[in-house]
């Protein structure tokens, strides 16, 4: 405690605390009440951040240093609580959260930039985002807790309303999903466009989605992961692509798409940084497309592929490709299929890259040669890893 303090009296200016869900709850209420006398006195408060261990009475107790708040997360996993633990926790934090909304609907939260919040506490959103003018980016998490539908139209209405959003993440994991239709026509109605979009378990009618990117053709990040896989969505989003010239981060999963449509990539190929195609069902013709694609991206950093069945000749065409990418800092290739001759091939393109710093190649049919061959590159992976260790690493076999 006493080592703790002097060092809070030395750094003024945290920006923002992150408490794990590991941390003592008595030890996090210390912590919690020293940092915020602290920042009453010096009045140099920025941020608060409370992912998990989030005393119950805070939110009601503090809201003169929530009026000052920048970020704020109020998130219970389940797997870290429990169901029941989690439930008697949200229903009390919901309770002083809409207390604090009533009290002090003016000034409370105005300064709130980022805000990421289960979507247990949705009946709350709609007069949390209301005095939320100013926010930024919205990270909304639904993990298969039951979920009270009917106050998803005022949160769209809400969300809506909100002409300073840039980042929109929604993650929901559940067998129905969320239909997000009635939002993005809203947002294309009222002209609001998103830097960033990022659906997980969403659904929504044909050309729904397409429409909004024909209207916010200057996003940069786009990431979808669909609830079921219906071919003639996937090819409307895909047709619109080619319009986007400032997308650089794309990501698909769980969908399938037709044959010709993988080539409307061609277009972006020099300016994506990102591309993820997970669970997408890659046939021999997209890889075709795929292939030729990735000849083209100088600039990819992270290339996700994983969860779709590479063929021998595919993973040699795919190990030549990635060779030529000179950035690359980010490859994933989990359960494609990999076999020893393929990871063979895959080192062998890899030996020359001097920028990768993260290869995940679980679930694959890797036996000891592969492993063997694939040993270097991930020595060298680890090092590049280590900040104090900045020199070239040579191979000295």
């Amino acid at each position: 405690m006493k080592h703790l303090k002097k060092y809070i009296s030395q750094h003024t200016s945290i920006l923002t605390v992150d408490f794990c869900c590991g941390t003592n709850p008595r030890m996090t209420q210390f912590i919690l009440e020293y940092l915020m006398t602290r920042w009453k006195e010096q009045k140099a408060m920025a941020g608060l951040y409370f992912p998990i261990m989030i005393p119950l009475r805070l939110i009601y107790e503090s809201q003169m240093s929530l009026m000052q708040c920048k970020q704020l997360s109020i998130f219970f996993p389940i797997k870290n609580w429990g169901l029941q633990i989690r439930e008697e926790n949200e229903q009390h934090v919901k309770h002083h959260l809409q207390q604090s909304l009533t009290h002090n609907e003016n000034g409370l939260f105005s300064l709130l930039k980022m805000l990421r919040i289960n979507i247990g506490f949705i009946p709350c959103l709609p007069s949390l985002l209301n005095c939320t003018k100013n926010l930024k980016h919205l990270h909304i998490i639904h993990d298969s807790v039951h979920l009270d539908t009917s106050h998803i139209a005022a949160y769209f209405k809400a969300v809506s309303a909100l002409k300073n959003l840039k980042d929109l993440v929604m993650e929901v994991y559940s067998k129905t999903g969320i239909d997000v239709t009635d939002l993005l026509e809203m947002k294309t109605k009222n002209n609001l466009k998103l830097n960033a979009l990022i659906l997980g378990g969403c659904i929504f009618r044909p050309n729904s989605m397409a429409n909004y990117l024909k209207m916010n053709i200057s996003i940069s990040w786009l990431s979808l992961f669909l609830q079921d896989d219906k071919a003639l969505e996937v090819d409307n989003i895909l047709r619109v692509l080619p319009d986007l010239r400032s997308l650089s981060k794309f990501g698909l999963s769980n969908c399938r798409f037709s044959s010709g449509r993988i080539g409307n990539l061609h277009p972006i190929a020099t300016q994506l940084t990102s591309l993820s195609l997970v669970s997408c069902g890659l046939t021999e013709d997209h890889l075709l497309n795929l292939f030729s694609f990735l000849s083209k991206a100088k600039e990819l950093l992270i290339v996700d592929l994983s969860r779709n069945q590479f063929s021998r000749r595919s993973v040699h065409r795919l190990a030549q490709c990635l060779g030529n990418i000179p950035c690359l800092l980010d490859l994933r290739l989990e359960n494609v299929g990999l076999g020893d001759l393929s990871a063979t091939w895959l080192a062998q393109s890899l030996q020359h890259n001097t920028t990768l710093k993260k290869l995940i190649l679980d679930r694959n049919w890797i036996g000891q040669v592969g492993k063997q061959a694939l040993f270097w590159i991930y020595v060298q992976i680890f090092f590049r890893n280590q900040p104090e260790y900045p020199h070239k690493i040579t191979d000295s076999r």
